[in-house]
C-alpha cells in the first residue's frame, strides 16, 4: 500500500486578517495527541481537494492565486477544526504542552539549513540520543529526522515557488548533495522533484 503525505506550512500572520485564530484548536491540543489524521477521515471531510487546490494554484500561478490559496486553507482548516471537536470534543483552553519539544521544533527550525544531527541537537539541548528520539517521537508523532527533512523539503518548495533551480537549492537547504535531496523529496511526495513540479495535479472542483 502507497501513503502520500501532503504539508501545508501556515504562519500565524498569513491568516491574521480574518479576525479569527482558525489555528487554535490546531496548536493547543493535547502534546502526542491528533498528530496525524488517517486516509478515512481525510476521505470523508473531503480534506485533500484542499490540498490538491492549494498545490496547484502554487504552481500554476494565476493574479488570483493568492486569494484562491488563502480561500482553500480557510475551508480545510474549518473542516479540520470541526474534526477535531467531534474526535475529542475539545475546548478552547489550552492544555499542558511539552516544552522541551517545542524548544527541539523552534532550534530545528532556526538551523534547518545547516548540518543538523542528533548529535548536535543533543549536545545543545544536554539530553542523550535516546530520551531525544523517545520523547520526540511520543510528543509530536513523527521522528527527529522525519521532522528536519519535512521541514527542509518545505524551504525547498518555497525556493522552486520563487523560481530557483531544482538543482542548485538543494545546498541551501541543509542537504550535503543533490542525491541526498532527491532521495528524501521523493520519500516524502511519492515522486522526483522534476516529475513534482512539471505535472502539477488537478484540482478537485469545490
Amino acid at each position: 500500500m502507497i501513503y502520500e503525505r501532503h504539508i501545508i506550512q501556515i504562519s500565524d500572520n498569513f491568516l491574521s486578517d480574518i479576525g479569527f485564530d482558525m489555528l487554535e484548536l490546531i496548536k493547543s491540543r493535547k502534546a502526542g495527541t491528533l498528530n496525524r489524521i488517517d486516509a478515512k477521515t481525510v476521505k470523508s471531510y473531503g480534506l485533500e481537494k484542499y490540498f490538491l487546490s492549494v498545490e496547484q494554484y502554487c504552481i500554476n500561478r494565476v493574479p488570483e492565486s493568492d486569494v484562491m490559496v488563502k480561500t482553500f486553507i480557510i475551508q480545510m482548516l474549518a473542516k479540520i477544526n470541526s474534526f477535531m471537536r467531534e474526535y475529542e470534543n475539545m475546548t478552547y483552553e489550552l492544555p499542558y504542552k511539552d516544552s522541551r519539544v517545542m524548544d527541539i521544533k523552534n532550534f530545528i527550525d532556526e538551523h534547518i539549513t545547516e548540518n543538523l544531527t542528533l548529535d548536535s541537537i543533543c549536545e545543545h539541548f544536554f539530553i542523550t540520543k535516546y530520551y531525544l528520539c523517545h520523547m520526540f517521537k511520543k510528543y509530536s508523532g513523527m521522528t527527529v529526522n522525519e521532522y528536519i527533512s519535512m521541514r527542509r523539503l518545505l524551504v525547498a518548495k518555497q525556493m522552486i515557488f520563487a523560481g530557483q533551480n531544482i538543482t542548485d537549492l538543494c545546498y541551501k537547504c541543509g542537504y550535503k548533495n543533490y542525491s541526498s535531496f532527491y532521495k528524501a523529496f521523493k520519500k516524502l511526495t511519492g515522486k522526483t522533484p522534476s516529475e513534482f513540479f512539471s505535472k502539477p495535479h488537478e484540482a478537485d472542483a469545490v
